[in-house]
C-alpha cells in the first residue's frame, strides 16, 4: 500500500510518500538488524545487499520457491541500485540548471517589461547570451542522460534472471 500526504512545512518536497508492506515478524526482524547496524552502512545499496544476502527460502513467495524460480543476485540488485541512484543524482542537477535558466529568464522578461513601461535601462547582450549558452549545457546534459537511461536499462537487463 502506498500512502501520499503533504510534506512537513521543514521539506523541500511537497508531497512525502510513505510504502507499506506486509513482513513476516522474522523478516521485520532481520530488517530492523540490518538498520540498527555499527557502524552504519555507507549507502543504500549496501543495505539492500545485507538484506538480500539475509534472505532465505521461507522469504519466497510460495509459487516462486515451488517453481524453484532463481532471483536477482544480491551484487545484482546493488548495481541496480547504485545505477538508479546515480540518474537520480544526475536528473536532480540538471532540475537545478533548468531552475536557474528559468530564474534567469524571468528577470530578464522583467526588465523588458519595465523597459516597455518606460523605466530607463538596458538588456546586457551577454546576458541573454549566457542564458543561451546555459540551455545549450542543459541540451547536452539531456543528451548525456538519455545515454545513462540506455546504461541503466543494460543493467537491469543484464541482472536479470534468465
Amino acid at each position: 500500500m502506498v500512502t501520499v500526504t503533504r510534506a512537513e512545512p521543514k521539506s523541500n518536497s511537497k508531497y512525502d510518500t510513505a510504502v507499506f508492506t506486509r513482513v513476516t515478524t522474522k523478516q521485520a526482524q532481520r530488517l530492523a538488524e540490518v538498520q540498527a547496524m555499527e557502524p552504519a552502512l555507507p549507502s543504500r545499496a549496501d543495505a539492500v545487499r545485507r538484506l538480500i544476502d539475509s534472505l532465505e527460502d521461507d522469504d519466497l513467495v510460495r509459487a516462486d520457491a515451488a517453481e524453484g524460480k532463481e532471483a536477482l543476485a544480491g551484487d545484482d540488485v546493488a548495481a541496480i541500485v547504485a545505477a538508479l541512484q546515480e540518474r537520480t543524482r544526475a536528473y536532480n542537477e540538471l532540475i537545478k540548471q533548468v531552475h536557474a535558466i528559468g530564474v534567469n529568464v524571468n528577470q530578464l522578461a522583467r526588465l523588458g517589461h519595465q523597459m516597455n513601461l518606460g523605466a530607463p535601462g538596458t538588456i546586457p547582450t551577454a546576458a541573454i547570451e549566457g542564458t543561451g549558452r546555459a540551455l545549450e549545457d542543459v541540451k547536452d546534459r539531456a543528451s548525456v542522460l538519455a545515454h545513462q537511461d540506455a546504461y541503466v536499462e543494460s543493467v537491469v537487463a543484464a541482472c536479470l534472471p534468465r
